[in-house]
């Protein structure tokens, strides 16, 4: 009998797999804008984390921005791979090798 995927695995996977596909378009010196943005708005929360990010006081900005492009404008292509590697181990993506050891009482 053969093992199948779960629909959750089956979208970590997906997710997982636009993400490294985001990483490398963000890295790319050919990369169009709309290229990004298109897989960017199919990634659940990226789209938020880049805004809450550019928006942080890190930047400073005087007036928040609310459109992902300006986001990534002010981000910059390194902060923009930073912030889609970190979106990488979010709930989203989960990453089970990454589990917190619990404390014994002592």
């Amino acid at each position: 009998m053969e093992s199948q995927a779960t629909p959750s695995q089956e979208t970590a996977e997906v997710i997982s797999h636009r993400l490294r596909s985001l990483e490398e378009l963000a890295q790319s010196p050919h990369t169009e804008m709309e290229q990004m943005l298109a897989l960017i708005r199919e990634i659940p929360g990226l789209s938020d984390a880049l805004l809450h990010r550019a928006n942080s006081p890190e930047f400073a900005l005087r007036n928040q921005i609310s459109r992902v492009e300006h986001a990534i404008a002010i981000l910059g292509s390194r902060r923009t791979v930073d912030t889609i590697r970190l979106q990488g181990h979010s709930p989203a993506v989960p990453a089970p090798h990454f589990r917190k050891k619990q404390r014994e009482a002592g």
